[in-house]
């Protein structure tokens, strides 16, 4: 077998149990990928871009393009997350599969 095959074999990974818990703030940057993937961002009659996600009552971001609309609600759903928390507010909805609620005991 050649060396860089053996490298790979060797390198698979390996379960661990019990299953080890991601850090918050991994679970936290995946839950806002989960809704940058769900975004739905149009152009109001207006003029300005609208970025919303179906479902998630709160956060949404407007712009003069759909970039800045895109960036806006980033910011607004990273406060709105930090806020709800804060205020142990924890009724967040789970986005593709993700969530980030608190364990009850």
């Amino acid at each position: 077998m050649s060396e860089r095959k053996l490298f790979f074999m060797s390198a698979r990974w390996q379960p661990t149990f019990p299953p080890q818990r991601l850090p918050r703030q991994d679970i936290l940057e995946m839950y806002v990928r989960a809704a940058i993937q769900l975004l739905e961002v149009r152009r109001l009659d207006c003029g300005p871009w609208y970025a919303s996600v179906p479902g998630l009552a709160g956060p949404w971001g407007v712009g003069r393009t759909e970039k800045r609309a895109r960036l806006d609600f980033e910011e607004v759903l990273c406060d709105w997350i930090t806020l709800k928390e804060r205020d142990g507010d924890c009724d967040f909805p789970i986005l593709n599969g993700i969530g980030i609620n608190p364990k009850r005991p």
